[in-house]
């Protein structure tokens, strides 16, 4: 882990993230505070913020669920001063099928996914611009929001997210408050070590040109640089991929060896 710098890029700044009880959520959580920034994490689970940032002097562990009441969420942080970064990075699905699904499951993946960070970051931003303070709202998307997931549900949240990232941008650009994204890959956060999650990184590691997954500090790498006025200062509305070149991948060399296969079977 990078050592502790007090007086790091974000030193001073106040900054909130979801879903910072494990996974990528926590790896960006303890980047800021690598970076000297004060940290809001906000997680469902008490027990992994307690495991993942207990000790830590300039964090702020709030236990909530984003979806169940942002606005009093929104009002709970506020209470604790000025927030200068926002970083929405909860996401859940359903685990069904479109066939399977019910009502139910598709509001409890919206409220989570769309809802939830939406009137949080509303509320948030709002006193940003009555105070004519600056700002940055990252959101944590998916490559799933162009990519076929067999997860409907989450796969149609992220993409509407990636619009919202890019309405945000235009509406809220003239307040001085920039809105950007990361879309991740495939990134390693299993926490078991079973058979069947050791297949599943391996196949999945097959179809990365780097040839391996990602890790929640390479999405945490570009949240942090988003959020940096100094280096990103001029981008809004931007989505940086995150994947090693998995969006590249070309299904019909699945059906062939290897590409010089294809190259001498083909005509098309």
């Amino acid at each position: 882990m990078t050592p502790r710098r007090d007086g790091g890029r974000f030193g001073g700044k106040r900054v909130l993230v979801t879903g910072a009880g494990h996974g990528i959520g926590l790896a960006i959580a303890r980047a800021f505070l690598d970076e000297g920034a004060t940290v809001c994490a906000v997680d469902v689970s008490r027990e992994n913020l307690t495991a993942g940032l207990g000790g830590e002097e300039r964090a702020e562990p709030v236990c909530a669920d984003v979806a169940a009441d942002p606005r009093g969420l929104a009002a709970r942080l506020l209470a604790g001063g000025p927030v200068d970064v926002v970083v929405n990075n909860v996401g859940v699905r359903s685990g069904k099928s479109f066939l399977e699904m019910e009502p139910e499951d598709l509001r409890t993946t919206y409220a989570a996914n769309i809802e939830g960070p939406w009137f949080l970051t509303r509320d948030l931003v709002r006193r940003w611009v009555e105070s004519g303070r600056p700002g940055s709202v990252v959101f944590v998307l998916s490559l799933h929001a162009e990519a076929v997931r067999m997860n409907p549900d989450y796969s149609t949240s992220k993409a509407a997210l990636t619009m919202l990232v890019k309405e945000l941008a235009v509406e809220l650009g003239p307040h001085g408050v920039r809105v950007n994204a990361v879309a991740p890959g495939a990134i390693d956060t299993w926490s078991n070590d079973s058979e069947r999650s050791r297949a599943h990184v391996e196949r999945s590691s097959r179809a990365v040109p780097l040839g391996r997954l990602g890790t929640a500090g390479d999405v945490a790498h570009w949240v942090l640089a988003l959020s940096d006025d100094r280096r990103a200062g001029y981008m809004t509305g931007s989505v940086i991929t995150v994947d090693g070149g998995l969006r590249l991948h070309n299904w019909l060399l699945d059906l062939y060896a290897d590409a010089a296969d294809e190259r001498d079977t083909t005509d098309f």
